[in-house]
C-alpha cells in the first residue's frame, strides 16, 4: 500500500484541480490545432459526435519474474500478450474524461526449462480500472492519464512432465500518455465520426505495477506491466 501512495496522491490532486482547468479548457485553443479547425469549417462547421465509450487494443510484453516455475526456479524471460479494454466516459469530456472500464488479455512465455525440461505459461487476466485522463482542450495532441483497479487472472503452466492451474488475485495502479491522432488528419477524423461514430484515436503507452491483494504462493504473476496500443473513442 505504501507503494501506491505517489499514484494515488497524483490522483487526488489531478481530481481536484480539474474544476479549474476546466475553466480554461473553454477558453483556449491550441495554436496547433488553427488547420485542422480550418478544415471543420470548410466542411460547414464539423461538430464531433458526444463521447460515451473508450476502446483500447494493446500489445503487451509479458514478463513474471515472481512466477514459481518451480520450486526452486525463477524467470525473467520476456513473453508476449495482448489487452483489450472497454471503458464506460459517463462524463465525456467534462472536467477532463473519467472512465470506468473493464479488459481481458491473454499473456504466454515459452522456453523456460526448468529441472524437468522446457515448459510454457499462459496468463489470462480479467481486470476492472478506474481511469482519469488529463483531456482538457479540443483536439489536445498529449493526453496523460492515471489508472488504478483491480484484477485476477487464471494462470496456467504446461509442460515440465505435467500441468497445473491457479488463480492470481491481485490490483494494480499506474500511468500513461496518449498521443491524438486527430490533429494530424483532421480530414480522416472528420469522416470516421461521420461514417461510424469514432471520435477520437490515439496512440498509447502505459506502465502498471500489479500487487497481489491476497499471498499468490507460486502463482504470483505481480510486476510492472508495460502496454503500446491504439484507444478509440465513440
Amino acid at each position: 500500500m505504501v507503494r501506491c501512495a505517489p499514484t494515488l496522491a497524483v490522483l487526488l490532486i489531478l481530481m481536484v484541480s480539474a474544476a479549474t482547468a476546466e475553466g480554461a479548457r473553454r477558453n483556449y485553443r491550441l495554436p496547433l490545432m488553427d488547420s485542422y479547425e480550418s478544415e471543420e469549417e470548410d466542411s460547414g462547421g464539423f461538430q464531433p459526435s458526444r463521447l460515451s465509450l473508450g476502446l483500447d487494443f494493446q500489445f503487451v510484453p509479458a514478463r513474471f519474474p515472481n512466477y514459481a516455475w518451480s520450486d526452486t526456479l525463477r524467470s525473467n524471460k520476456e513473453g508476449k500478450g495482448f489487452h483489450l479494454m472497454l471503458e464506460w466516459l459517463p462524463f465525456g469530456d467534462f472536467m477532463g474524461k473519467l472512465g470506468i472500464g473493464a479488459g481481458i488479455g491473454a499473456y504466454q512465455v515459452t522456453g523456460v526449462t526448468g529441472p524437468d525440461g522446457a515448459t510454457r505459461l499462459d496468463v489470462y487476466p480479467v481486470q476492472a480500472s478506474l481511469t482519469y485522463r488529463l483531456d482538457y482542450f479540443a483536439n489536445q495532441i498529449l493526453v496523460p492519464f492515471v489508472r488504478v483497479g483491480l484484477e485476477t487472472s487464471l494462470v496456467k503452466q504446461d509442460g515440465g512432465g505435467g500441468s497445473r492451474s491457479s488463480w492470481y488475485r491481485g490490483w494494480h495502479h499506474g500511468m500513461g500518455v496518449a498521443l491524438g491522432l486527430n490533429p494530424l488528419d483532421g480530414r480522416s477524423a472528420r469522416d470516421l465520426d461521420n461514417t461510424i461514430g469514432i471520435n477520437a484515436t490515439y496512440l498509447t503507452f502505459e506502465y502498471l505495477r500489479s500487487q497481489p491483494l491476497v499471498p499468490a504462493g507460486p502463482a504470483n504473476v505481480s510486476g510492472e506491466i508495460y502496454r503500446l496500443g491504439l484507444r478509440f473513442e465513440i
